[in-house]
């Protein structure tokens, strides 16, 4: 009898201990669903977690003249979710005018891949090889392989 009360006993112990390990369980996972959900403000930083794949893209004026930029890359779209796909269409954006030192934060994307195109007085950047019209006129980009990390990146323009 005295074995019987025991075992009892212990079972109800191990299914306490068992069900507050739930609990314990289902509020780290709230915690990290609601995290997911308003992950804060992120300009400029690197976003590496397994739920914020994205690379936040930013310009850099190394020139000693004013440039004005253009990016044609694939936005995140609204609604998406941080552990899906995301990606929308290409989508080109233009302009950003930089002075000489300025640096700006310009788009976010979860694709590695982005072209730029841009202008100074002394000349342009971009070839050929990759096309998209601004304004009806055609106009030459370059491609930016970012590498398969996420992370924050700075596409430096410098004057020859």
């Amino acid at each position: 009898m005295k074995t019987q009360k025991s075992i009892i006993l212990t079972g109800i112990f191990i299914l306490s201990f068992l069900l507050s390990l739930e609990s314990a369980i289902a509020a780290f996972n709230l915690g990290k669903y609601l995290r997911e959900r308003d992950p804060g403000p992120s300009i400029g930083k690197a976003v590496r977690t397994q739920y914020h794949k994205q690379y936040e893209v930013s310009i850099k004026n190394k020139c000693n003249k004013p440039i004005r930029v253009a990016l044609h890359y694939k936005p995140i779209t609204d609604g998406q979710s941080y552990t899906g796909a995301g990606l929308s269409e290409w989508d080109t954006k233009y302009w950003w005018t930089l002075n000489p030192g300025e640096k700006s934060f310009i788009e976010t994307t979860r694709n590695g891949i982005v072209y730029f195109h841009a202008k100074s007085s002394s000349g342009t950047w971009g070839n050929k090889n990759h096309q998209w019209r601004i304004n009806g006129k055609l106009e030459n980009f370059f491609r930016v392989d970012m590498g398969d990390s996420y992370r924050a990146f700075t596409q430096n323009f410098t004057c020859n």
